[in-house]
């Protein structure tokens, strides 16, 4: 018997952690965080222009780098990949891409 008290305990706690990290999650979205940094030009930008124009380039960055306008090679694709999925399925803009790191941040939580 104190096993099963035992297993309902950890599904206690689970559900709570579960149900925390909704609300927090939920709360991030409504008040627009995280802010986007610097950083979205290299990581989303290309995944962006993946789904807009059909091949993975950073425009943005104008002269900064040689042919980034022509192709991405700053990084191994496969995140900027993954997210051109995402970008294709849901749209592109911050609201999506929020959305995709909440869904990422509950990912984590539960495994």
């Amino acid at each position: 018997m104190p096993a099963s008290i035992d297993v309902r305990m950890v599904a206690l706690v689970y559900g709570i952690v579960l149900i925390v990290g909704i609300g927090l999650a939920v709360r991030l979205g409504l008040c627009g965080l995280p802010c986007p940094t610097s950083d979205d030009a290299w990581y989303r930008s290309p995944a962006a222009e993946l789904v807009q124009n059909g091949r993975m380039a950073i425009p943005s960055t104008g002269s900064l780098l040689p042919r980034t306008q022509v192709t991405f090679a700053c990084y191994p694709p496969l995140y900027q990949l993954l997210l051109s999925g995402w970008y294709w399925l849901f749209g592109f803009s911050q609201r999506t891409s929020l959305a995709r790191f909440t869904f990422g941040l509950l990912a984590q939580m539960i495994s």
